[in-house]
């Protein structure tokens, strides 16, 4: 359960692919339809001939591409080629403008149009790596100035002048632009990132206990709650275990209270180490502690507790050079679907491990029947 319901970075950096894949298509598309329709211009201005054939071609050879592109685009879920795809359609696209700049110089004044286009469209709406928008966008930058100039027309300087300027303010809106935008997503996603890791340091303060580690005690009963439900409404099996620590207040008034600390903490990791992966445990209070076991019966349950208490018999704590002996009491019962109320599954586990205190401590009681006795190598304080 999260604290702060946000995305995830990994799942916004899919979004922004995603999005510049959709936008690269709608684009490519737009310039491919560009281009086309410009054939009409170049054949009213070439006629018929050779000329107009081969112009022809490349721009069949380009629709071609573009609909590779844009199936590609459309079918991958992942970026694998993206930028090579987008810088290849690019060239291309590049290619066959000269081309046709090279056979129509009369067109200048539209071909010229088109390649400012193009190149603001390469910084602003093809999102891709910087030097594979530069590259194409220098590539046409440098044929339409020289194009210009070797056209020998009037005032050729003055329009050559005004052309380089234009470019220039192309190239930096182009630049700023795209580098204003890859700030900004970078930022976004790094505080998206630091939010994702206050949400998680939030849900631990929630619902870990911050001493030992294992669930709290609001969090072990809202799991509780959970299991219990499956139990009312599948007729799921649901074992609940009380442990207690012996003598806990003996081991903080003799060792110190960082001694007893130490000892929970321990305690905790030598528990949690013994249950399966399935099963849960939490801090119910001061040294209990509730471990619930979905889909397990009391004979199951029995056989986890016994390897607890045998675990804790043939293992002390070590603290420095002070070794200290811990067991525990141990209470079972088992959710029924007919309790009357969700609390007395946990009322029987708890009368259970009453029971086994009561009787000595160091022992195990299921369903308020005394099951094991207690290690006689261990004695009380």
């Amino acid at each position: 359960m999260k604290i702060i319901n946000l995305p995830d970075s990994e799942d916004e950096d899919a979004m922004f692919r995603l999005q510049d894949s959709r936008l690269a298509v709608f684009s490519i598309l737009v310039f491919t339809f560009m281009s086309a329709m410009l054939g009409v211009a170049d054949y009213m201005t070439l006629g018929y001939g050779s000329g107009i054939s081969g112009l022809l071609v490349s721009k069949s050879v380009l629709i071609l591409v573009s609909a590779g592109a844009v199936w590609y685009l459309l079918r991958s879920k992942e970026r694998k080629y993206y930028s090579l795809l987008l810088f290849g359609w690019q060239m291309l696209y590049i290619l066959q403008m000269i081309y046709a700049g090279l056979l129509c110089r009369e067109n200048q004044l539209i071909n010229t149009s088109h390649h400012l286009l193009a190149v603001i469209a390469i910084y602003v709406i093809f999102h891709n790596r910087f030097r594979l928008q530069f590259l194409p966008a220098m590539t046409i930058t440098v044929f339409s100035l020289l194009n210009l100039y070797g056209s020998r027309s009037e005032h050729a300087g003055v329009t050559l002048f005004i052309l380089l300027l234009t470019f220039f303010a192309m190239h930096a809106l182009g630049i700023a632009v795209t580098l204003t935008l890859r700030k900004n997503r970078r930022e976004y996603l790094a505080a998206l990132t630091r939010q994702q890791q206050m949400s998680k340091v939030l849900e631990k303060m929630a619902f870990v206990d911050d001493l030992t580690g294992v669930f709290n005690r609001r969090k072990i009963m809202e799991v509780f709650e959970l299991e219990y439900g499956r139990v009312k409404r599948y007729g799921n099996q649901l074992a609940v275990m009380m442990l207690d620590i012996d003598f806990f207040k003996h081991v903080n008034d003799k060792y110190g209270h960082d001694a007893g600390d130490c000892v929970l903490v321990e305690f905790a990791r030598r528990v949690k180490k013994e249950i399966r992966e399935t099963d849960f445990i939490g801090r119910f209070g001061g040294e209990e502690f509730l471990v619930l076991m979905p889909e397990t019966d009391l004979a199951g349950a029995m056989v986890l507790a016994e390897r607890i208490k045998k675990m804790l018999d043939e293992s002390a704590v070590n603290i420095g050079t002070t070794t200290i002996r811990v067991t525990a009491s141990i209470g079972i019962s088992l959710a029924h679907n007919n309790d009357q109320a969700k609390e007395d599954s946990l009322k029987r586990a708890d009368e259970s491990l009453y029971m086994a205190k009561k009787a000595g401590r160091d022992r195990i009681c299921c369903e308020n029947e005394i099951i094991t006795e207690k290690d006689s190598s261990y004695y009380a304080p």
